[in-house]
């Protein structure tokens, strides 16, 4: 198994065991393939690496997942906040994509170029419009 698919398994766990909604399961995978390929980037093998790029990805991960992993449970916690507030049954994509953008705001895990998280809101509203509209949209549900 590749360094990148154990941390992001470590990762879905913890926001699956944050949050204590249910998480539409689509969502859950849509919100780890937005941050796969700079996992992939920072911690699998290249097949031209030399012995120290490859152990350097090891020290990476022992280095990085510890903060990794409370990002999984921040995720998984605001998530489930952002459904409680706006009365839903479950969590969804754009539940889970506020957390992570709040989150990732504040992460400091990866290397100088190279965020685990980083363009996240690609293809998406800007954060700041994201999270304004969700948050203005919670505050007039009605309690």
């Amino acid at each position: 198994m590749k360094l990148s698919e154990r941390a992001l398994g470590e990762c879905r766990r913890e926001i699956e065991t944050a949050c204590r909604m249910p998480i539409q399961p689509q969502a859950l995978h849509d919100i780890l393939e937005l941050v796969r390929p700079n996992f992939e980037r920072m911690l699998d093998d290249k097949p031209n690496d030399p012995p120290e790029e490859k152990a350097y990805h090891q020290r990476r991960w022992v280095l990085d997942g510890e903060v990794m992993r409370d990002n999984g449970r921040f995720v998984g916690t605001f998530a489930e906040f952002f459904s409680n507030r706006g009365q839903q049954s479950e969590v969804g994509f754009r539940e889970l994509l506020v957390a992570l953008l709040i989150v990732a705001a504040g992460c400091p895990a990866g290397k100088d170029e190279f965020k685990y998280c980083e363009n996240a809101e690609r293809g998406h509203e800007t954060i700041h419009g994201l999270i304004s509209t969700f948050v203005n949209q919670l505050s007039k549900t009605p309690a």
